[in-house]
């Protein structure tokens, strides 16, 4: 659905986007039965083991309530499709095929091991209390439609033990290289404000099987649009594993930007075991302002952020912009006091840095719609600043920049804080431009 063919889809995804491996994730409500056919077609002529690898599936797009997006993908061809409804190309169900709620497609699928359904935050975001790990093994954290790592945290508070994917969903013919734009839609246009995710899979062969096997086992990791390499170890386990130790945990972590690393955490649970930023000196000639989040977790989900930033016995001397991928959206440098900001978030993060004169009495005002908050640069000394904006987590943060760690980070951790039980371990690094890679989280029942 949306702009192009299904030829031009998948010839895209593998000679101009360099792609191993794609799917075409059409919404169900839009794939008629012959275009659901010929789709069956195309992933079989383009699907080619050890060259580039096609899998058949679609998006079953039910409402939150029913139990929200989820992509469908099959191992095999010939697959019978189970829309969700059958909105676009008429409201019957005349064959009797539907399957809505989602727990009736787990019924559909019970018993089935050659079937997935990956929760997917759109327009209708996954609904949890539907989740059936049976089916889907990962949860997706990035797309075109945003940074969504509160859908990966909700998930992991509930006590499930879900792997990482990220996805394209551009709906532009672009799949591996869909960057920020303005599609036409019903009514205007709909704005996408990053670019497309990648999943990488740790698999035996370029073939369905093995990239099958990989992601069931959770032997992946996502990126926000880089090609970010990684490598977690424990002993002979890799990210996705589960296992049980009787001795503090000991990560080998490799990870290799294409950019410098600005970033880089050890994440146990919900919370930060290690940051090597806080090992790093920090720059206290320059200021990060930034900011992240979404309004809500459904489609108007977007948030604008334009605004001033005023100085009180200070001067600003130039301004860095970072992390904003979208074209257009731009700060512009009134005077060495105010500064003015114009962006929009979705789930990801914008901001910039100040080179700046200051002394213990510089103040820095932060205004944005109809909020404001300030502190002092001197308050900066004590680590970093954060200010809740509400929503479902936007929030503003001010600091030193810490020293650039390089594009390369190599280290080995040991947590000797671990607590007994269940703990999910992952990494998240995020480069100097802002892009972002999560791991798969490694499950370790601590016995303490």
């Amino acid at each position: 659905v949306g702009t192009g063919t299904p030829d031009l889809y998948f010839t895209f995804a593998r000679d101009k986007a360099n792609m191993d491996f794609s799917a075409w994730q059409g919404n169900d409500f839009q794939i008629t039965d012959e275009t659901w056919a010929d789709i069956n077609e195309k992933v079989k002529e383009y699907n080619e083991p050890g060259k580039f690898v096609c899998f058949l599936g679609y998006e079953w797009s039910g409402t939150t309530p029913m139990g929200g997006d989820h992509n469908i993908y099959f191992l095999g061809d010939d697959q019978k499709i189970h829309r969700s409804y059958h909105w676009q190309i008429g409201m019957e169900n005349q064959d009797g095929s539907a399957r809505s709620p989602l727990s009736s497609l787990w019924e559909e699928f019970e018993g089935r091991n050659d079937v997935m359904a990956i929760p997917h935050v759109g327009g209708r975001y996954g609904n949890f209390d539907f989740y059936n790990p049976d089916f889907s093994p990962v949860v997706e954290i990035h797309s075109h439609h945003g940074s969504f790592e509160w859908f990966f945290l909700d998930i992991l508070a509930r006590g499930h033990n879900p792997g990482i994917i990220a996805a394209s969903d551009d709906h532009s013919c672009r799949p591996g290289l869909s960057f920020p734009t303005e599609v036409s839609s019903r009514g205007g246009f709909v704005s996408f404000d990053v670019k497309g995710g990648y999943t990488a899979v740790f698999a035996e062969t370029l073939d369905r099987k093995s990239i099958w096997d990989a992601i069931k086992a959770r032997h992946c990791y996502a990126t926000s649009g880089e090609r970010m390499i990684a490598s977690v170890a424990c002993g002979d386990k890799i990210m996705g594993d589960e296992f049980r130790i009787d001795s503090p945990p000991i990560f080998d972590i490799y990870v290799i930007g294409t950019t410098g690393i600005k970033e880089f955490y050890v994440m146990r649970n919900l919370d930060v075991a290690f940051s090597l930023n806080d090992t790093r000196p920090r720059d206290e000639s320059r200021i990060f302002i930034e900011w992240s989040g979404v309004r809500v977790k459904s489609r108007a989900k977007k948030t604008q952020w334009n605004g001033t930033i005023r100085i009180e016995h200070g001067t600003i001397i130039s301004v860095d912009e970072y992390k904003n991928q979208k074209r257009g959206k731009r700060t512009e440098l009134i005077s060495g006091n105010l500064l003015k900001f114009n962006s929009s978030t979705s789930g990801d993060t914008d901001g910039f840095e100040l080179n700046m004169i200051k002394t213990s009495e510089t103040v820095i005002t932060i205004n944005y719609g109809e909020n404001q908050f300030s502190f002092k640069t001197e308050e900066l000394s004590h680590g970093n600043i954060k200010h809740f904006a509400g929503g479902v987590n936007l929030e503003i943060r001010a600091g030193h920049p810490p020293m650039n760690i390089g594009n390369n980070v190599e280290l080995q951790f040991i947590d000797g804080n671990i607590e007994p039980g269940n703990n999910a371990y992952w990494i998240k690094a995020i480069q100097t431009d802002g892009h972002t890679l999560w791991t798969s989280p490694m499950y370790i029942d601590f016995s303490g």
